[in-house]
């Protein structure tokens, strides 16, 4: 009798190959017969389709009357696929006539001609990164098996391949992740992926893009409005900076301190993204209440944030002044054309000016006004006007 004794060598199993030329086939016979040594060798398999055993290629052999021979049998014209194979071992066993032998497990390999299609770069086009590692996105389909991903630029002015991850899922449509190290901070540069499969067919996806590393933040270079120490009536204020970028300008906020904690109260990412050009924010909904702090900051498209370089303040009043005292009672009279008004005020910030109203014409019109205080406390504190009228 005869027997693959040690197995099926070459190809093994979940082997890849894009060689339909010829490929030649390993195995491992014993005759055992003891009496005749002609013996033949042919390779079975599913060469028609995954249903349909067939012999292949049959090769008559010489061996001892007993011993065991490493055999190997050329296959030409091996069709696209998978294969699953085995071999069919016979001798003349004396009297009994023929004794055949396979091997006792199957193998399976697959021919491989298609390259694969990279269907999307998933990593955003004109991508501004902050940082010098980039990971990068992209999915690919194969009639076989996904093996690698690479990422090629042109960083540092030259085309090279900067990264590949060959630990990537090999299914089709899945997430195929590559991280490019150290790349330089400088102008925009373009990158382009590229996978292969399991048999070294190769594509690249269809378009280049761009990225660039940007590693410097904005600078705010004023403040332009409101003013410092503003008094606002109005619980909605809209603030202006302007600020210049290496790259590209993205937002504006607005942090203040009006709760007793620093928060960041607005964001305006609807700016021109030109250097030196008003970058306009509105805070709105600010407490009315003591005097408070805010600052600027304005961020790149990289995600790259700078304030400004000092606080401001600013309060919003929505309280009217107390008019608390007048040294004119009411039906007075004067001999004099000229009357000076007495005015003593309450506010919860120091007011800023009296004026007298009168109708002594007909016609009720403001006739004086007076911004000296007399008495400059705290708000709060009692404050006299002399309006002469």
């Amino acid at each position: 009798m005869v027997s693959i004794a040690g197995g099926l060598g070459f190809p093994p199993n979940n082997y890849y190959t894009n060689n339909i030329t010829g490929i030649g086939f390993t195995f491992n016979a014993t005759n055992e017969s003891g009496t005749l040594n002609i013996i033949n060798s042919t390779i079975v398999g599913t060469f028609l389709g995954p249903l349909s055993w067939v012999d292949n290629v049959t090769n008559t052999t010489t061996m001892p009357r007993s011993g065991t021979d490493n055999m190997t049998l050329n296959l030409t014209g091996l069709p696209v696929g998978q294969i699953t194979w085995n071999v069919k071992v016979c001798a003349v066993d004396g009297p009994s006539g023929w004794s055949c032998g396979f091997a006792s497990t199957n193998l399976s390999f697959t021919v491989d001609l298609a390259s694969p299609n990279v269907t999307a770069a998933n990593t955003a086009n004109q991508l501004n990164a902050s940082a010098q590692s980039i990971t990068f996105n992209v999915t690919a389909t194969d009639d076989v098996a996904l093996a690698n991903v690479s990422i090629f630029t042109n960083a540092t002015g030259t085309w090279l391949l900067n990264a590949t991850n060959s630990s990537v899922s090999s299914f089709n449509n899945t997430p195929l992740l590559v991280t490019v190290a150290n790349i330089p901070a400088s102008a925009r540069f373009l990158w382009l992926a590229q996978v292969c499969d399991s048999v070294g067919k190769c594509s690249f996806f269809n378009a280049n893009r761009t990225a660039i590393v940007d590693l410097e933040a904005p600078n705010v270079t004023a403040v332009n409005a409101p003013v410092n120490h503003l008094n606002s009536s109005s619980q909605s204020i809209t603030f202006n900076v302007t600020a210049s970028d290496n790259v590209q300008l993205a937002n504006v906020s607005i942090f203040t301190n009006a709760t007793g904690t620093w928060l960041l109260k607005a964001t305006n990412a609807s700016i021109s993204a030109f250097n030196n050009t008003p970058l306009l924010v509105t805070a709105s909904g600010l407490a009315a209440s003591a005097p408070f702090l805010w600052i600027a900051q304005v961020c790149d498209v990289a995600g790259n944030c700078a304030f400004y370089n000092a606080n401001r303040t600013a309060i919003v009043d929505l309280a009217a002044p107390n008019i608390s005292a007048e040294n004119v009672v009411n039906n007075a009279n004067f001999s004099s054309q000229s009357i000076v008004f007495n005015i003593t005020v309450v506010d919860n910030i120091l007011p800023w000016n009296v004026s007298i109203y009168h109708n002594a014409s007909g016609v009720w019109h403001r006739n004086a006004t007076n911004s000296t205080l007399i008495y400059a406390g705290v708000p709060g504190d009692p404050v006299q006007f002399l309006v002469t009228v």
